[in-house]
């Protein structure tokens, strides 16, 4: 059963990071996942993974434009069939990107110290 987007999807300005472990096998473990994605307004489909094969807990989306809409599909492989999720998500503003890494430096430094 594919996830709630909050749950599975974590993005920041330029990539998307897809928690692949939130997904429920419905009692048939799960051999791989085929994850797509494309801009929201644009038809192509970019395959960001032919097969990724289980055990896997996250698979990062990277090179994505700051502050845009992308519709992700990720199609869930077992032996029962196939199982599908279409999520919608917007990257984070490209202001962001600094914030990012300063918020990660201080919760590095936090840890260390």
């Amino acid at each position: 059963m594919s996830p709630q987007e909050s749950v599975f999807l974590h993005p920041n300005a330029t990539s998307v990071t897809l928690h692949l472990s939130a997904w429920k096998n419905g009692g048939c473990p799960i051999s791989h996942f085929v994850v797509q994605h494309r801009p929201k307004y644009q038809s192509q489909w970019i395959t960001a993974s032919e097969k990724l094969d289980m055990p896997r807990e996250i698979h990062t989306i990277r090179h994505l434009s700051p502050d845009r809409d992308y519709v992700v599909m990720v199609t869930a492989h077992s032996e029962a069939g196939l199982t599908q999720g279409e999520y919608v998500v917007r990257t984070l503003p490209a202001s962001a990107i600094g914030t990012e890494y300063m918020n990660r430096k201080i919760c590095i430094s936090t840890k260390i110290a």
